[in-house]
């Protein structure tokens, strides 16, 4: 298989824009938040949404009692049999990010592969420290693999 370039897969004005993404200043984390999510905001109003990829936001029970978690799973729309899976757990320095941020990489790799990706969408720390991220997508991993047969993957 060829080697696969996510840059090249990427609308161009978003791959233009991302080595401009100021520098992160964590001393002030909500402020940081706040700021990272009008850029990606920016960056995805000029995004086409893949029309042959389906979204669906799901809320699966969280690790060992801990609260629901929620994961998008993208599909190929034009595929009905079982595919690879890609279970993506998004960046964020362990501090930002949200499933919402990976919306058009997922797209590319789903439209490019033919794969059912799961993206979790874990607590942030501080407010929700260690062990409770890993606990997300851990229970993400968990739920992906019981729902396999239903997931198509």
């Amino acid at each position: 298989m060829a080697g696969f370039d996510l840059m090249a897969a990427m609308d161009p004005e978003i791959a233009e824009a991302l080595p401009n993404i100021p520098v992160l200043d964590l001393s002030d984390i909500p402020k940081a938040r706040q700021e990272r999510w009008k850029i990606m905001q920016a960056a995805l109003e000029r995004w086409d949404p893949d029309p042959g990829v389906i979204r669906e936001n799901r809320m699966i029970p969280g690790w060992e009692g801990d609260p629901d978690v929620r994961v998008r799973v993208y599909r190929p729309a034009d595929h009905a049999g079982a595919l690879p899976c890609l279970f993506w757990i998004h960046g964020g320095g362990h501090v930002l990010g949200q499933v919402e941020q990976d919306d058009p990489a997922m797209d590319a790799y789903v439209g490019s592969f033919g794969c059912v990706a799961v993206s979790v969408d874990w607590r942030l720390p501080p407010e929700h420290p260690y062990p409770a991220p890993m606990n997300d997508c851990y229970a993400g991993l968990a739920w992906t693999y019981e729902n396999a047969d239903e997931l198509g993957i």
